[in-house]
């Protein structure tokens, strides 16, 4: 070829377009330019890449050096990524910090397989502010960073911060950063100058003082765990898991900060997470976060001046061994309602270092006097009292009762709804729908050329008729009415949720248990008005915000779907559209996609963690089955902890399924009625501590009846 085009090898190794390169520690003696084997023997291994001792060996991708990887990277145009084998790796930073100056992607193996550890300290400690060689890896330029699934580790040098990020986007998910000390300082990740830092599934630990620290800049972290140093670090100096400085904002989700307790003084507390304002005020949202054994929980303001800083706290859990919960300093207000704070009836004055706090029973959760708190939920229970499921007869002999444990099971008192007349199927719920502390039973009736949509209200107390009313008004309904109870505007009544059992589309209408008057009428299955199989309902706080949530399951044909839709939702917003309904928590198929028949859906909390549970039994042709689920702190769906078929079952119709506290030891246990049997109809219980257990049954009852039973 003529001179003119033959290309030259610097032209071929010129790239506009993103590389990997390889880092293996393993291949230090490789001869330059021979194909090696990246991660040799483990799941991620590359063979036949070409490697070199230096970022200048032609051709090179795979180097035993990581600096080499990086210059190859800086030296190159693109979003590059840099691969690390497993184990430890030197970052050799005794001639210069890594300066990136363009996308960069560094990903290990795993957070606790591949650990990057530096080899000299820095030259100083400058939190952004202008002085060089202040992070082990420093992101500037307005460029993404990401790093991913691998360790950083201090190793005992002094590094000031481990990842510095201005005025760039820095991304770390599944890393672990430890031991980032510089003398009495150091901070593991720092955003400054509008910098947006996300952190995700991650372990900060033992940082010199901020596990993250975001100046006037954008920090949303979740999934994450601080560890602080405690209280043995030898030096005056405080710990923060998350430090939100300046015009700072961003979120905290379902994260955990733990001993961040170090020696304090008169101006400065340990804290999990401080706000403090230095010119302008951060602003952040703090929700689902878990808090233990920290000198603070959570510290808005400092004690050098007027303090604007803006903090709203939900769901967070306050327990075990926070000196103090939440603090505000110089009047700042923090918004604080639905938290956990471990005293069941409220918490103390008290002044504790000087502060002027409450602090509950000694529960060392403590919450300043300019908080303004609250439980997650607006009343805990006092004592456990063993609570009463009612069963209905779902054959002509439409009987109903109210039974529990503390008779042994025996019905307290049998009554017969709609009069002589009405032979046809009932169905049963029970809630304390007048409040006076007593459950009270309303039932509706079930499909059938006799049915209507009536339904009738009981008082617990001594079976007088609290309410009959029409629910849709429409004499000619026959599909069946499913009926719950649930205090879902949470006035400290049940309110009334129905809908249509058997056919018509999946509308859920609500009533006020104080007027009797509709809260709200609204489709489930996200306006699914072409499905016309009927649905059922049931009601409890499944995310502990001080209102009934509720539960939808579809009928037959419906691919046993289940919804779970916010009760402060309903309450407070308007649907969608008027022909769409809310947006659910949850909203899956509860038993394979082979069961289409109906499912009875009930809740309660099983496992004791203060939030309402999900158990959904199949109905006709679905062989008696049952499971059972946990819910999260958003009110979303968590793990199944049952599946089963309920002891003893036989026929063709199925269970339903109610959630009550049988044995008084405040968790629900699951009541299994047998739908559509010849001869005597069974009720089981399980109780909670053998439903997640063992799954025994621990009690059981036969009610008279040829037909089955309907629990609620």
């Amino acid at each position: 070829l003529p001179q003119t085009v033959r290309p030259s090898l610097t032209q071929l190794e010129a790239r506009d377009v993103p590389a990997t390169f390889y880092v293996d520690p393993s291949l230090f003696a490789a001869s330059d330019g021979t194909p090696q084997t990246f991660n040799a023997g483990k799941a991620n291994q590359q063979a036949g890449l070409t490697y070199g001792s230096t970022s200048a060996t032609p051709g090179a991708v795979l180097f035993s050096s990581f600096t080499e990887a990086f210059k190859k990277s800086e030296a190159s145009v693109g979003a590059d990524t840099i691969l690390l084998a497993d184990g430890k790796i030197a970052a050799d930073n005794s001639a210069s910090v890594y300066r990136v100056t363009q996308d960069l992607t560094i990903q290990g193996s795993g957070k606790e397989v591949s650990t990057l550890i530096p080899t000299n300290d820095n030259t100083s400690y400058d939190p952004g502010l202008g002085a060089s060689d202040v992070g082990l890896f420093e992101a500037t330029g307005g460029i993404n960073f990401n790093a991913m699934q691998f360790g950083l580790d201090g190793g005992g040098k002094k590094i000031g911060i481990g990842f510095y990020v201005e005025g760039s986007k820095g991304n770390f998910d599944n890393v672990s950063l430890a031991n980032i000390v510089y003398d009495n300082l150091g901070t593991t990740i720092y955003g400054n100058k509008s910098a947006t830092i996300t952190v995700t599934n991650s372990a900060v630990a033992q940082y010199g003082r901020e596990g993250v620290t975001l100046f006037d800049s954008i920090g949303n972290i979740s999934n994450t765990v601080f560890i602080g140093i405690g209280t043995n670090n030898g030096n005056n100096r405080v710990n923060y898991g998350v430090q939100y400085q300046g015009g700072s904002s961003g979120t905290l989700l379902q994260n955990t900060f733990a001993d961040n307790r170090a020696i304090t003084n008169a101006n400065e507390n340990s804290a999990g997470v401080l706000l403090s304002q230095q010119g302008t005020s951060p602003n952040v949202s703090i929700i689902e976060n878990g808090f233990i054994n920290n000198a603070i929980g959570v510290l808005v303001g400092t004690n050098r001046g007027n303090d604007n800083s803006v903090a709203v706290l939900r769901k967070n859990s306050f327990l075990i061994s926070n000196d103090f919960g939440v603090v505000a300093r110089n009047n700042v207000e923090v918004d604080a309602k639905y938290n956990y704070w471990g005293a069941s009836n409220g918490p103390n004055d008290v002044s504790v270092n000087g502060l002027n706090a409450i602090n509950p029973y000694g529960q060392g959760t403590g919450v300043d006097s300019f908080v303004n708190w609250s439980f997650y939920y607006k009343t805990v229970p006092s004592k456990a009292v063993a609570q009463e499921f009612a069963v209905a007869s779902i054959d002509g002999s439409k009987q109903i009762s109210l039974q529990s444990s503390s008779n042994s099971f025996a019905p307290r008192g049998i009554f017969v709804p709609f009069g002589g007349a009405y032979k046809g199927a009932i169905n049963v719920a029970s809630g304390d729908f007048n409040g006076d502390g007593v459950a009270d039973i309303v039932v509706s009736k079930g499909a059938g050329a006799s049915s209507d949509d009536v339904v009738q209200i009981f008082d617990g107390t001594n079976a007088n008729i609290i309410a009959q009313f029409s629910v849709f008004g429409d004499a000619t309904y026959k599909g069946g009415v499913s009926i719950a109870l649930g205090d879902v505007n949470g006035d400290g009544k049940a309110d009334l949720i129905v809908a249509p059992q058997t056919s018509g589309g999946p509308s859920v209408r609500i009533f006020n248990a104080a007027d009797f008057s509709i809260l709200r009428d609204f489709y489930a299955l996200e306006g699914a008005t072409s499905f016309t199989g009927g649905l059922t309902v049931a009601s409890a706080d499944v995310d502990s915000d001080g209102y009934s949530d509720i539960v939808i399951g579809a009928g037959s044909k419906g691919n046993s779907r289940v919804q779970v839709i916010s009760g402060r939702d309903v309450t407070t917003l308007a649907p969608v559209t008027p022909t769409l309904g809310y947006n659910p928590y949850s909203d899956f198929s509860a038993f394979e996609n082979g069961f289409t028949g109906p499912v009875y859906v009930t809740a309660g909390d099983f496992d004791g963690d203060g939030r309402a549970d999900l158990a959904i039994s199949a109905g006709a042709g679905g062989g008696g089955r049952y499971r059972a689920y946990t819910s999260r702190v958003d009110g979303r769906l968590g793990g199944l902890i049952v599946d089963q078929v309920a002891l003893g079952y036989s026929g063709t119709g199925g269970v339903s399924i109610s959630a009550r506290d049988i044995n008084g030891d405040n968790r629900a246990d699951i009541t299994v009625g047998f739908l559509n049997v010849q001869g005597d109809s069974k009720v089981r219980s399980n109780y909670a501590v053998n439903l997640i257990n063992d799954l025994t049954p621990v009690a059981g009852d036969y009610y008279p009846g040829t037909n089955g039973v309907m629990v609620g």
